[in-house]
């Protein structure tokens, strides 16, 4: 049974309740959604893309450890039900072929595999660079062609990028591996790729996030040798909502303030004879302070961003035995010091020197004054623009939807849903 047959048939009804809220319309949506691929993937290629397989990557969430994992720290985060989907061929060439709605047709040739300054930026950089992983540990890849649609929006702090690094990995793996490489190796292809080939400096716990499925605690200690656990947690079940707003901040401009912080934090460490945070000790750091601050190469600002470090370290170890027990109440509470940390601490609310605009610190303020104990925001992702990340009462949750819209428009808010399942073929999920 191809999978056009098997999406009308129910073949993947069981996939569809691990990976999405089901609504009223049950299945539907989902069936019509990879219809739509496997459609649009015949136009393009003919009777060959019968045979497609279909792919389900999710976007993440960060839910602790704000600005750690590059000095080695520790994170919280989950992958969540908006993903990128995808159906998929082999071909017989050694060419990708990438077709997304309102993006151009993607054809990239894996006989060449080296970095292209033209390509920074765009998927085809990516492409490439997973594929160079993949060929450089001993995994060759050949070719395929796949129909692609997104639902992780960009700019949100859900890892757009990171979803499409493990859609293209793990249709590889699937092709060409039997589906051998661990979440982990997955992850970092796609990190890889990000890096050397988009062009975008990053951490791994994006990666590994949407790799991965559920929640995870990543323990960076020994660099790419992630130590990862893994916990279910049902906010929903708790009587909470979870989701994200776009304050409608642009990231244009903020490189520097992005940058300060991992720069800040490692001048701290090379300080103290170390090249990371994570290589010193908390104590000997506090006894040094005083030392710290006379040292000119080493700003007050670098000192706080320290203990934030150290004190989200310790947030993220809570906030797992929270939810490992059920303490959901005792988990929002790490969450509020986690947000609070990060604007008076970390200082990534806002970007340094402005006045005009300061949407997250606006909005989060806002909506703790007006929603009190029933709620929790916070900084989602890297932060000074962008997105917060907020928790509510079912019973209070209508009201905060609304007052959210009203400050940062309608379309502004996206309810997220932790799913089980990370990257996933379809086809080869349990009683498929």
């Amino acid at each position: 049974m191809n999978s056009r047959d098997g999406l009308h048939n129910g073949r993947f009804d069981s996939a569809f309740s691990e990976l999405y809220p089901i609504s009223d319309a049950g299945f539907e949506p989902y069936v019509r959604r990879y219809s739509g691929l496997i459609d649009s993937l015949v136009s393009a290629e003919g009777t060959a893309a019968e045979e497609a397989l279909l792919f389900s990557i999710p976007g993440r969430t960060e839910l602790g450890g704000n600005h750690t994992d590059h000095n080695l720290g520790k994170v919280l985060a989950a992958s969540v039900h908006l993903d990128v989907a995808a159906a998929a061929f082999p071909r017989n060439d050694r060419r990708v072929l990438i077709y997304s709605e309102g993006y151009p047709d993607l054809n990239i040739d894996l006989s060449d595999l080296e970095s292209r300054e033209d390509e920074q930026g765009s998927t085809s950089a990516l492409v490439r660079g997973v594929a160079s992983w993949f060929s450089q540990n001993g995994y060759p890849v050949g070719g395929f062609s796949a129909a692609v649609h997104s639902l992780v929006p960009g700019g949100s702090g859900l890892s757009s990028s990171a979803a499409i690094e493990i859609t293209i990995a793990k249709i590889f793996s699937v092709f060409y591996h039997q589906d051998r490489l661990s979440p982990l190796d997955l992850a970092i292809a796609g990190q890889y790729a990000e890096n050397r080939y988009f062009g975008k400096p990053c951490g791994l716990m994006d990666q590994i996030a949407c790799a991965h499925g559920g929640i995870v605690k990543i323990d960076f200690a020994d660099g790419d040798a992630a130590r990862i656990e893994t916990r279910d947690a049902d906010f929903l079940r708790a009587g909470y909502l979870l989701g994200i707003v776009n304050t409608g901040g642009s990231h244009a401009d903020l490189t520097d303030d992005y940058a300060s912080i991992p720069r800040e934090m490692r001048s701290v460490a090379n300080a103290l004879g170390s090249e990371v945070l994570r290589q010193i000790d908390e104590g000997e750091f506090h006894a040094s302070i005083p030392a710290l601050r006379r040292d000119p190469a080493i700003s007050d600002r670098a000192i706080m961003r320290t203990l934030h470090f150290f004190a989200e370290n310790r947030r993220v170890d809570q906030m797992l035995v929270a939810l490992s027990e059920g303490r959901y109440l005792d988990y929002l509470s790490l969450v509020r010091e986690s947000g609070h940390s990060s604007m008076r601490i970390l200082q990534n609310v806002t970007p340094c020197g402005a006045i005009d605009e300061q949407n997250l610190a606006l909005v989060a303020t806002y909506i703790e004054e007006r929603f009190a104990e029933d709620s929790v925001i916070r900084v989602h992702g890297g932060g000074f623009e962008g997105s917060l990340q907020f928790y509510v009462s079912l019973d209070r949750a209508e009201g905060l939807l609304e007052e959210l819209q009203r400050l940062c428009g309608p379309g502004s808010v996206d309810i997220l849903y932790i799913r089980g399942p990370g990257a996933l073929c379809l086809n080869q999920a349990p009683d498929n």
